[in-house]
């Protein structure tokens, strides 16, 4: 039966009606029932993913998208707007046909964990209110809680560290959003600026690779991994960009009240032009073995300039030398 379903499967150049009945059975057999036989030796598992990738191959051939992304998963898929809401429309279809209803049943993404990555989209973008909309119709991935406190600003990343400490609050990844938004708000009213603007930086900042909030971007659609080269490089791109981070502290600066506060931000500020420098002499290389060490591991930022120049008398300043190598080195000098 395999072999008459292989060589039935491979005659076909074209997907129509006709020729989709001719396989329907099998398809069901060697998806869903033959999995559950558990019949010794006998080796299907091939021709299981040999005809998912034939079948996207002939569905792409006939510009249906999201056919083809269904049998065979493409990683640059959702990278289109427009894929994105084809599948959920697709998804949310109460009369599908045969064929598609095998093909909804082997692909491994669901509703929850499209709306979900489109949540984080929008808020890497600023988009929060687009991001709460998304994120309220993940279902449970809504309430996966941070690992540590995602509003928390520490002098040294460690996000093991701040995972292990004790948490008056724990955030949900919709509380965390919803946060945002308010705190937002309370900006646009001109109402403390300077704790707000803060904490939406740190917020902002633990969302990036460099940050205690990892588990915010990964999913089932982005991935998973402890290094940025874990992902693709558009994804890599965005999780570790800290513009948005680097736009708030300076919002905290500018209305910090105190020499305190203002040396806490251009500390904050260094670290965004810290990993602003990483990523160019690291992360933007494909080959890791392709990095030459040049003896140099960081540099006069103008936040260190800052801090040192204008902000030495702080006790925030000691705190920084006490915690961080980098400055304390640049500091002597």
């Amino acid at each position: 039966r395999l072999l008459r379903f292989v060589n039935n499967l491979s005659k076909i150049d074209k997907i129509n009606s006709s020729n989709e009945k001719s396989v329907l059975a099998d398809l069901n057999w060697l998806y869903f029932d033959l999995p559950k036989e558990n019949i010794e030796n006998f080796r299907y598992e091939n021709a299981a993913s040999w005809s998912k990738n034939y079948l996207s191959a002939l569905y792409k051939s006939q510009k249906n998208a999201v056919m083809a992304e269904l049998f065979s998963k493409d990683s640059d898929f959702y990278d289109t707007p427009a894929n994105v809401e084809a599948v959920k429309s697709f998804l949310l279809k109460n009369n599908k046909s045969t064929i598609e209803n095998i093909a909804s049943k082997i692909y491994d993404l669901n509703l929850n964990d499209i709306n979900k990555y489109q949540a984080v989209l929008s808020t890497y973008q600023n988009k929060i209110p687009e991001a709460i909309a998304f994120m309220k119709e993940a279902d449970s991935l809504q309430n996966i809680v941070f690992y540590g406190n995602p509003f928390n600003g520490r002098i040294k990343d460690c996000h093991d560290c701040e995972h292990a400490e004790r948490q008056k609050k724990k955030y949900s990844q919709i509380e965390f959003l919803t946060t945002i938004n308010i705190m937002q708000q309370k900006i646009n009213s001109n109402e403390d600026v300077y704790s707000n603007a803060s904490l939406l930086g740190n917020a902002f900042y633990n969302i990036t690779h460099f940050g205690n909030a990892r588990i915010f971007y990964e999913g089932n659609i982005i991935g998973y991994g402890g290094s940025p080269y874990s992902f693709k490089e558009k994804t890599k791109t965005m999780i570790t960009n800290c513009n948005l981070a680097k736009m708030y502290y300076q919002k905290a600066f500018e209305a910090a009240a105190n020499d305190e506060q203002k040396a806490k931000c251009q500390y904050m500020l260094a670290k965004c032009e810290r990993n602003e420098y990483y990523n160019k002499k690291y992360y933007a290389i494909t080959d890791w073995w392709q990095i030459e060490d040049d003896k140099v591991n960081f540099l006069a930022w103008s936040g260190f300039k800052n801090l040192k120049n204008k902000y030495s008398k702080t006790q925030y300043y000691q705190d920084v030398i006490a915690e961080c190598g980098y400055f304390k080195t640049y500091s002597v000098q």
